[in-house]
């Protein structure tokens, strides 16, 4: 009954299912990106401050730090709060919040309403908060993000100022009617707008500036407020980007969509796609550059070469698998399906190797790239347990790692499937039958280029 992930991939011989292979997947490295690795407090949130998801069913995908900190003495307030007994005692067990706490508040309304605002509410354990929230604007994720901590905590300095200004004020003001009414009328101006900016931070305006243009004791005074203020707009903001990073991080570890699958919920990604084209790559010539290089420098060197590989995998549209070592690779026609994946993948390929000479022309370098592209039927998914990774299985990943490893260095190697594909919008030139280790023979081409247009 704990909550927890899965992968699922159904087992078939012969067409007949068989059974499902299913992979547990731990749910701590979502868990780890909204608590900052528990480091609360190094993170601008104080002593109760916490970014947590809120589901379209109103439960928490995450953990509350109250939770982490305290279990015990969360299950109490919750007790206090009028949870039902059922419920404390899953907490109590399973020792997590996720998909067990309701969090109903008016934040958590606003925001799945699609409503970002900051703004005091009561939160699931009932007491003040200032709470910062936001929907998660990701296609298929009805999710939402809050970034919240104790009302107390976030206006203690603005309730002790305002007390200041206020003691101040009324001493002031005694003075004044005392001296005159100019006097009077002058120093109590700043004092209002004081006291004015005052009420405005404490109901959530944080950009707020007092301006009083004197050198006294008010004009320290609205300076040293000045400062506070914008001491809790900085934090606020950091608080912000953080709930960007963190959502920024996700996505830069899996494709879009499928982020936004496992953010919905779904436990088991795995997909079937009936054809793809896979591509390899690989740097001949790159290990005994390496043997003369520094570390440092080869890391720079390669990164730059693979970089140009990435921006050409998303100029057309290609998604980057893996890289292993100085090994590329890239498949076309996932994980949003089009029947152009032959051309990409042609296209990308062309580009590599061109990438490639001008990479050697201004690094002086004599790297060589051999290619290897097959298309068909393969499995995509996601795996992993500390990190998430998005793979793929098959036959036709399998020949296509064969079609580079037995290719050409400088060259494209294509399988007839491949061939098939391209039509006569490319040059090739026929290998005839090769000897693919473990695959039996196979007729390959090698892909020369693309065909000029014709004339007339």
């Amino acid at each position: 009954g704990a909550p927890a992930s899965f992968l699922a991939a159904a087992v078939h011989d012969d067409g007949e299912r068989i059974g499902v292979l299913v992979i547990q997947i731990p749910i701590d490295r979502i868990d780890n990106i909204m608590t900052g690795d528990r480091g609360w407090a190094e993170d601008g949130l104080g002593e109760s401050g916490e970014t947590y998801l809120v589901g379209g069913d109103y439960l928490m995908r995450s953990d509350s730090r109250f939770a982490l900190e305290d279990l015990a003495g969360f299950v109490e307030v919750l007790e206090r709060h009028g949870v039902p007994a059922d419920r404390r005692e899953r907490v109590q067990e399973f020792g997590t919040t996720i998909l067990l706490q309701e969090v109903r508040t008016e934040a958590v309304e606003n925001a799945l309403s699609g409503i970002t605002s900051t703004t005091l509410v009561d939160d699931y354990r009932g007491i003040p908060v200032l709470s910062a929230y936001v929907p998660l604007e990701i296609e298929g994720v009805n999710w939402v993000m809050l970034s919240e901590i104790d009302a107390d905590e976030a206006f203690a300095p603005i309730r002790a100022f305002a007390q200041r200004v206020l003691w101040t004020g009324l001493i002031v003001a005694i003075l004044v009617v005392v001296a005159s009414a100019l006097v009077t009328r002058s120093l109590l101006r700043p004092i209002d707008a004081l006291a004015q900016a005052a009420r405005q931070v404490s109901a959530g305006d944080l950009d707020v500036k007092v301006e009083v243009a004197s050198g006294d004791e008010l004009g320290k005074l609205a300076d040293t407020f000045n400062s506070m203020v914008s001491s809790i707009r900085q934090k606020t903001e950091l608080i912000t980007q953080k709930n960007r990073e963190n959502e920024a991080l996700l996505l830069n570890i899996l494709p879009r969509s499928i982020a936004d699958r496992l953010k919905s919920g779904e436990d088991h990604i795995a997909d079937a796609f009936s054809d793809v084209s896979v591509l390899f790559a690989d740097l001949v010539g790159f290990t005994e550059l390496s043997r003369d290089m520094d570390p440092a420098d080869l890391v720079v060197l390669l990164n730059g070469l693979f970089s140009d590989f990435d921006e050409l995998a998303g100029k057309h549209r290609i998604e980057k698998i893996k890289t292993i070592g100085d090994a590329y690779m890239a498949c076309a026609g996932l994980p949003e399906p089009n029947t152009n994946h032959a051309f990409q993948a042609a296209e990308m390929a062309i580009g590599m190797i061109e990438a490639t000479r001008s990479f050697n022309t201004r690094k002086g370098t004599a790297l060589e790239l051999r290619i290897g592209i097959n298309s068909g039927p393969v499995v995509a998914g996601v795996i992993g347990r500390s990190k998430f990774i998005y793979d793929l299985w098959g036959d036709t990943v399998n020949l296509a790692s064969r079609m580079e490893s037995h290719g050409v260095p400088g060259a494209i190697q294509i399988s007839q499937t491949t061939r098939d594909h391209l039509g006569e919008r490319y040059h090739v030139e026929s290998r005839g039958e090769i000897d693919l280790k473990g695959r039996g023979r196979h007729r390959t081409y090698l892909l020369i280029g693309r065909r000029a247009p014709e004339v007339g």
